[in-house]
């Protein structure tokens, strides 16, 4: 007699919620590494990340800035582009190269600003 047990597997991306202030810059460095914690070659991989109002909205909200380098994927929220942040939203990044792998995701708050500088972008 054999017994049946539940196997559950994800392949979700790890959960990553931003707390942000609307307008600031932002960075965040991603550190991509295999199963056995080796750093995981993303030669030839592009980064994507974005905000929007919900994970099917088809608007964009906002964009990141996303480069590679070897394992290290640095992400860049940009003033001009946090000013458009949504007050709650969700967001993930991506990379897609051999494989498309999203690698976190996660929801978006963001606080309201105070100061509004008039020089510069806002």
């Amino acid at each position: 007699m054999s017994v049946s047990v539940p196997i559950n597997i994800s392949a979700l991306p790890q959960r990553v919620n931003l707390n942000l202030y609307v307008g600031d810059d932002f960075f965040i460095e991603l550190v991509v590494t295999d199963d056995d914690g080796n750093p995981f070659d993303l030669t030839g991989y592009l980064a994507d990340a974005q905000v929007r109002l919900s994970a099917t909205a088809t608007d964009i909200q906002c964009t990141f800035d996303a480069t590679i380098d070897q394992n290290i994927v640095a992400l860049h929220l940009a003033r001009g582009e946090a000013a458009n942040l949504p007050g709650k939203g969700v967001w993930d990044c991506q990379v897609d190269g051999e494989r498309l792998l999203t690698l976190i995701a996660g929801d978006v708050t963001a606080a309201a600003r105070v100061t509004r500088v008039t020089r510069g972008t806002p």
